[in-house]
């Protein structure tokens, strides 16, 4: 009989440049030192509960108050501090609405660790995950397949041999002011058109400090990109096949126009961060693979354009 694997830590690595990013130097700016430890105390005990996520309820909150000793501040307090993590893409918003408290990050942290003590994760059902292109099984940084004629890293499973590829491998980057016209009429938030400079506009009005914090990170070069991809993607009326979950969507151009409108300041951040920390291992087009990122980040709204388009076609 196999035993199974401990997916708990002993103890988590702190990023020696965690208090560099985004949502941290928003997190000193509005609730100090004291939110950060409180932070520092939450991820502790995800380490003891499930490892890479924790269930947030009373007997959570409770062992924060009281480890905050003479320094405690009301339970209250605590709960809306948590909450402020999921407003500022400390954890991930979608699922801290079901008490979930975990985040691409965290699970990146966990998955490090797990492959520094060499835990075998084949096999293992993890809830909650996050990171839908990187699987515990993988046993490298590489989790592309060694056979040249598939392709299993990218989300779209893309065979590369030309008479079973599933999605048009002539199709070349579309540039970034390029242009195609009559968005679809079925979309609630459509305009006639979609430039690079009219979804940075979007992008920006997000948040009034977006395009500082934008600017700040390392990749803020490449945001002028990605913010020309999103509208290439919003101009794009074809029907294409993305990967949600264990299924596919056929998908065109409104899902990216509502996910665009529909998108807080902190989920942008995460995609564009996303795109750029995996952009050197894509060997497929970037731009594609930026649409897949947006498709599984609303994998939920994906699933339901889906379904309307199933329903067009009866």
């Amino acid at each position: 009989m196999s035993r199974t694997a401990d997916i708990t830590l002993s103890g988590w690595v702190v990023d020696t440049k965690i208090e560099d990013k985004a949502e941290f130097l928003q997190l000193y700016y509005d609730k100090g030192p004291l939110g950060f430890y409180i932070y520092i105390l939450m991820r502790n005990i995800i380490c003891g509960q499930y490892g890479y996520y924790a269930v947030l309820n009373n007997s959570l909150i409770n062992s924060i108050h009281c480890k905050l000793g003479r320094w405690t501040r009301p339970v209250k307090f605590i709960k809306e501090l948590i909450e402020y993590f999921g407003e500022v893409g400390i954890l991930d918003k979608s699922l801290l609405k079901d008490n979930i408290l975990t985040s691409v990050d965290i699970q990146k942290s966990w998955l490090i660790a797990k492959k520094a003590q060499r835990t075998v994760l084949k096999n293992v059902n993890l809830e909650h995950w996050l990171l839908v292109d990187t699987l515990p099984t993988d046993t490298s940084n590489n989790t592309y397949s060694n056979n040249d004629n598939s392709c299993t890293r990218y989300s779209d499973t893309c065979y590369k041999k030309e008479d079973t590829c599933t999605r048009d491998t002539t199709r070349q980057l579309v540039q970034i002011n390029n242009k195609i016209n009559n968005i679809s009429e079925n979309s609630e938030n459509a305009q006639s058109e979609f430039t690079l400079d009219s979804v940075l506009e979007i992008i920006y009005s997000k948040h009034e400090r977006l395009k500082n914090i934008i600017n700040a990170q390392e990749y803020s070069e490449n945001a002028i990109l990605y913010a020309g991809y999103w509208a290439n993607a919003c101009n794009d009326e074809r029907y294409m096949s993305y990967s949600v979950d264990t299924d596919k969507a056929t998908l065109n151009n409104d899902f990216f126009i509502n996910c665009l409108f529909l998108a807080e300041a902190n989920e942008i951040l995460r995609i564009f961060k996303t795109c750029y920390e995996r952009q050197p291992n894509i060997r497929e087009s970037v731009e594609w693979y930026f649409r897949g990122i947006i498709v599984q980040k609303y994998r939920r709204l994906a699933k339901k354009y889906q379904e309307r388009f199933q329903r067009g076609r009866a």
